[in-house]
């Protein structure tokens, strides 16, 4: 060891501390933004897709329910604006049952394809379907008929001009005749002149369960005889044939959002409060009846359809969603324990 080699290291010790106290000093690098990044996050589009993905579901019901009263409501005023000439009776239930189709084929995917507020609840209290949805489901299918209705109104706004000189009156047990054409019934429904509230009642609960009992019919996993059966045709045929069937007397609303939405619009076109009054208040009749109509089916169900459990059948693996994933196990007595899928969902009214 040389003699200078203490004093050297001091020396390099002092120089690294004072390096140290150096690089302390520095302030910390700022920090780097990609601004390009932000911007993309925050952009319409990604807001966009986020929304979609929130709402995918009601957004989907909205645009069911907007084509199946589309749809059936565009075959009815063609019917009544015509004088029978451009449709009848019969090309008013087909137009119904294509509108439900063209709904389910568009919705069932992404929310089960309800379309009905009837159908979700009756879902609800006998397939498991998330009560916590309910009251959006039911919102939603009311936009859809309202918008429904109303593009109907717009399209059909000179032909009703034609038809009424330009006075909207509603059908009404007291309405006089020689009196202006009720066009309001091309949108909302009505009883027969002959019909009592009761017996209105009784159709519009018994439709709603026989088009639920062809829905859950079409929709179990345990049913054979539906393995090959495409739920939007089925759902199709059960509309046509409640219209068919009991559809004269009450103009087969058996849908609360087809019937109360469009009321709301006709309310909001200048009919005025006459939507709500005329035949003695009839307006709650297809807004309640419906949702009993569609709960008694699956008890209905319950009792008479009773399938082993060998005969399940392997659902179809369309339609997978976080619907379908929430509700994989049935939690309602109806059906048992079995695993269901997204198809069971697929449940659709007029």
């Amino acid at each position: 060891m040389t003699n200078g080699s203490p004093n050297r290291t001091m020396v390099d010790l002092e120089v690294g501390l004072a390096a140290d106290e150096t690089l302390t000093r520095q302030p910390a690098p700022a920090l780097k933004i990609d601004t390009a990044a932000v911007a993309v996050a925050s952009s319409p589009a990604t807001a966009l897709t986020r929304f979609q993905a929130t709402c995918r579901e009601y957004l989907a019901e909205i645009l069911g329910t907007f084509m199946l009263v589309l749809i059936g409501e565009g075959s009815a005023a063609q019917s009544v604006l015509s004088n029978g000439a451009a449709g009848d009776a019969l090309s008013v239930r087909v137009g119904f049952a294509a509108g439900i189709f063209l709904g389910v084929l568009l919705a069932g995917d992404i929310s089960g394809g309800h379309l009905n507020p009837a159908v979700t609840f009756a879902m609800a209290v006998h397939r498991g379907f998330p009560w916590c949805k309910v009251p959006f489901y039911i919102v939603s299918q009311g936009i859809g008929a309202f918008l429904g209705s109303l593009v109907v109104y717009l399209c059909y706004l000179n032909g009703i001009q034609n038809a009424d000189g330009g006075v909207r009156t509603v059908p009404d047990w007291t309405l006089e005749p020689g009196s202006p054409a009720p066009t309001a019934g091309i949108f909302a429904t009505y009883p027969a002149p002959y019909m009592s509230t009761g017996g209105a009642f009784l159709v519009e609960m018994v439709g709603t369960m026989v088009l639920v009992l062809g829905i859950l019919g079409a929709t179990d996993p345990r049913n054979g005889m539906a393995k090959k059966l495409s739920p939007p045709v089925a759902v199709a045929l059960s509309i046509l044939a409640v219209g068919v069937a009991l559809g004269g007397e009450t103009s087969f609303a058996i849908n609360p959002a087809r019937d109360f939405a469009p009321r709301v619009m006709l309310a909001l076109a200048g009919y005025g409060s006459q939507v709500w009054a005329a035949c003695s208040y009839y307006f709650w009749v297809p807004f309640i009846a419906p949702y009993v109509g569609g709960t008694l089916a699956g008890f209905i169900m319950q009792l008479f359809c009773s399938w082993p459990a060998t005969e399940a059948i392997e659902s179809p693996t369309t339609a997978v969603d976080d619907h379908a994933a929430a509700t994989a196990v049935l939690k309602a007595p109806l059906l048992g324990s079995l695993e269901t899928s997204a198809l069971e969902e697929t449940v659709v009214i007029r």
